[in-house]
């Protein structure tokens, strides 16, 4: 049993709603479109450093709607003080 304020849910109520979350988080990136154009052109550098990998997925987020910046490079630009 889990408690989440005053809601109670059992572990299969639980795992139900983290397969419903995650099936509607695939629609979403599924109905995102690729620009095969734009990433043909621009491929990540091999061993990208930190400010190759920022600068890749600034102009990846301008250009192709495929998947947004991974999280852990968020938090990592944010302790850096870097902007989206």
């Amino acid at each position: 049993m889990l408690f989440i304020g005053r809601i109670r849910l059992s572990e299969s109520e639980l795992a139900r709603i983290l397969e419903f979350a995650e099936s509607i988080l695939n629609q979403h990136y599924h109905n995102m479109k690729i620009n095969r154009e734009w990433h043909e052109a621009n491929r990540m550098p091999k061993n990208a450093n930190f400010e190759q990998r920022v600068k890749w997925h600034l102009e990846h987020a301008k250009y192709c709607s495929c998947r947004p910046i991974p999280q852990k490079l968020v938090e990592e630009m944010e302790r850096k003080g870097l902007k989206r």
